[in-house]
């Protein structure tokens, strides 16, 4: 809930770039209020088509969940499970919203073809850049 705000604008954001959204109730809601289209999905047992059988089923290929302070971490709480399916099917889970406006940046520089390439930090070791 804290994050509502900013999420609907990075909701936006993802949805102009073409991405489809899928959120659980309350998040499509705050979507929805934007006048953005999006998929409701249950979380664990709320609806016959839950979050977690949308991960395994492979379609979900992004997920953002922040973590609450105090039900983050536990395992009983459903964005612990979350989190969890989305290592368990190799899904990149992001639990900034910082992180997934450099995400989106970096779509964006991709989709305007502004990024040309990219290098891995090890391919510029002994390529003539001294990193130390």
């Amino acid at each position: 809930n804290k994050d509502k705000d900013e999420m609907k604008q990075l909701a936006k954001a993802f949805s102009e770039l073409g991405f489809k959204l899928v959120a659980t109730a309350g998040s499509a809601k705050a979507i929805k209020s934007m006048g953005i289209d999006v998929e409701v999905v249950g979380k664990m047992h709320e609806r016959s088509v839950d979050i977690i059988q949308q991960i395994k089923k492979g379609r979900i290929h992004m997920v953002i969940n922040t973590m609450t302070q105090n039900q983050g971490k536990s395992v009983v709480h459903d964005g612990f499970k979350i989190r969890r399916a989305t290592v368990e099917h190799a899904i990149p889970c992001l639990t900034s919203l910082d992180t997934a406006w450099e995400v989106l940046n970096v779509l964006e520089f991709m989709r305007e073809r502004r990024l040309v390439y990219s290098l891995a930090i090890q391919d510029y070791v002994g390529g003539g850049y001294d990193l130390a």
